[in-house]
């Protein structure tokens, strides 16, 4: 290194250490009521979250089916040499969100459930943990 140049690996390594002292310090002004606040928190975030995706899912699921539905029941109308097809349009209205979230929940209820409360217990379980080791390094 010349003069009055700066090791970019040092900035770097005092860069890091700053950054976990800083999250040292937060961690130590947050109590495990706090951790347990962000918890919540979080996890109800990703519950709305997952229950978000999944309306949408079935919202798609059931205008793509409803769609299919009504293009079925046109062409049998025209196949059958109707020339008011505009009833056909609504027989394509029978497939409703409610019986398609049914089928999601009878055929993938455990897939959901570890979508919806895997990551949330992880992270339950993770505090737990962490919130113990700290109680353990403070009596030392």
């Amino acid at each position: 290194m010349g003069i009055g140049r700066k090791d970019p690996e040092a900035a770097g390594h005092r860069a890091g250490i700053a950054s976990r002292r800083a999250i040292r310090s937060w961690l130590r002004g947050m109590g495990p009521v706090r951790l347990v606040q962000a918890w919540l928190v979080l996890s109800f975030l990703w519950v709305f979250g997952v229950t978000g995706y999944l309306y949408k899912d079935i919202s798609d699921q059931a205008e793509a089916s409803n769609a299919v539905t009504r293009d079925l029941a046109i062409m049998d109308c025209e196949a059958s040499g109707k020339t008011d097809c505009t009833n056909a349009t609504a027989l394509g209205l029978g497939n409703s969100r409610a019986r398609i979230a049914e089928t999601y929940l009878t055929f993938g209820f455990w897939p959901l459930f570890k979508i919806t409360a895997g990551p949330p217990s992880a992270l339950l379980i993770l505090g737990i943990v962490l919130i113990r080791l700290a109680v353990r390094r403070r009596r030392r």
